[in-house]
């Protein structure tokens, strides 16, 4: 389904407000949101809200070997792709929105982590994710 125009706005407006109540107004961070905020589609933050309710614990964690997250990830991955998350006859569907989300730095491919079948390949919750989704959960609740 198609995002339109004053829904984008509106979240975006939410993401300018609660940047200035969290007094987090650096540049970057914020443009970055803001792009996010307009380019992204209902269905990129279902997504979304689906890899983060599946990889924050990951993001809670440190983790001083990169091997130990990269076996960590391929299991909670595992797990997502086998719990039914994603229904298997949208699978094409996904790759937009994995690409979008991607594109704006949301989430990163994670190479080879054996699963197989398009719309299927692993893809990673970064930082900047897990903080935007965080936003619109705040936005959300208030």
């Amino acid at each position: 389904t198609r995002t339109n125009v004053e829904s984008r706005l509106k979240r975006l407006a939410h993401l300018i407000a609660n940047g200035v109540a969290k007094n987090d107004l650096e540049p970057e961070s914020l443009d970055d949101m803001m792009r996010a905020a307009v380019e992204l589609t209902d269905a990129d933050i279902i997504l979304l809200r689906k890899l983060y309710e599946s990889q924050d614990a990951l993001l809670l964690r440190t983790w001083q070997f990169p091997l130990q997250w990269d076996a960590e990830f391929r299991k909670v991955w595992a797990t997502f792709v086998h719990s039914g998350s994603l229904d298997r006859q949208e699978h094409l569907n996904y790759r937009s929105s994995y690409c979008r989300l991607e594109s704006v730095g949301l989430i990163q491919q994670i190479p080879d982590a054996g699963t197989i079948g398009v719309g299927q390949e692993a893809y990673a919750l970064l930082m900047d994710g897990k903080k935007f989704y965080e936003r619109l959960q705040e936005i959300a609740v208030k």
